[in-house]
């Protein structure tokens, strides 16, 4: 099945369907595909918002996300598991550097590779025994050949509405699943060559080990970019993660949404009133009818509560 017939009609269709599709499509690999299946277990995904940022407005005033790079997330550790080629023996470490030398110098032959390989090798030994330089590079790659756009299961969460969404004066979008499957969908069908695929974050109490030999590179990549400290998991975070060919540029990462992608928006229970009416004024003049609701205080209870507003 190709991109363009992966996604066709996908609202007739019921999510165990869905699900089906995406997992019997062999031309993606089945780390990718099981992402998609994690996702759509959810009608609805969350992003926290804060009105007072122009680039946070442009999500309802322009339908539109921003794919991050790691290299501006605010855990130090996020997406910064190092790769440890250390561990694996000589050969392997030459057998892996081989691999890189095809790729960067085609017009080599292999007694050539294989000079240059022992070359870089022995040097490497001396100077660089726990491959910093390699861990390095594999960083700065992630960064620039993929981006990031982050959501949670969780609207109602007291420490992500002071920490994503101003102190509770901000916003937080409801995006409903299946019409993201359909905006990444039209992606593929326009010949972008980026893919767009979502991932659900694993956190973890051990520092994982991402090990170049025993794992291949897409399995690599995947686990740099999604495990994360077990400190963070009251965030149940979910990742769409943009895998470009080429570099990023900064106008490759905002993406536009269709209509109807966007299906709730939340007020924050300390949000001006300004603010406030800045939003609705918003919501009004756009095609589509979007749900509107207010946070408030639970009495009684450290909890939020949402109300319906007639806009």
């Amino acid at each position: 099945m190709d991109k363009k017939e992966q996604f066709k009609n996908i609202n007739d269709l019921e999510i165990p369907e869905i699900i089906k599709i995406i997992m019997n499509n062999k031309e993606m690999p089945y780390i990718l595909r099981r992402g998609w299946k994690d996702v759509l277990k959810h009608k609805y995904l969350y992003k926290y918002r804060d009105w007072k940022c122009p680039e946070h407005r442009r999500m309802l005033t322009h339908d539109e996300i921003f794919f991050t790079s790691a290299k501006e997330f605010n855990d130090p550790f996020d997406s910064k598991i190092p790769v440890r080629y250390d561990l694996g023996n000589e050969q392997q470490i030459l057998e892996l550097r081989k691999v890189d030398l095809r790729e960067l110098n085609p017009g080599i032959d292999e007694k050539g590779v294989e000079t240059m390989a022992k070359e870089w090798l022995g040097e490497k030994l001396k100077r660089d025994p726990y491959f910093h330089e390699e861990q390095k590079y594999t960083e700065d790659r992630e960064n620039d050949l993929y981006g990031v756009f982050s959501v949670t299961e969780k609207p109602d969460d007291i420490l992500m509405w002071s920490h994503y969404s101003n102190k509770h004066k901000g916003f937080c979008v409801g995006f409903n699943v299946i019409e993201l499957l359909n905006t990444f969908g039209d992606l593929f069908e326009i010949g972008i060559n980026q893919y767009i695929i979502p991932f659900k974050v694993k956190y973890e109490l051990d520092y994982p080990i991402l090990n170049p030999f025993t794992m291949d590179g897409i399995e690599t990549i995947i686990k740099s970019l999604t495990f994360k400290s077990r400190k963070w998991s009251y965030e149940k975070e979910y990742r769409f993660l943009m895998m470009a060919d080429e570099i990023l540029k900064d106008t490759d990462r905002p993406v536009c949404l269709q209509e109807g992608v966007i299906a709730k928006v939340i007020l924050g229970c300390m949000m001006a009133d300004k603010d406030r009416q800045g939003i609705m004024d918003v919501l009004r003049n756009r095609k589509d009818r979007i749900e509107l609701l207010e946070a408030r205080k639970a009495f009684g209870k450290f909890a939020l509560e949402f109300d319906e507003i007639d806009y």
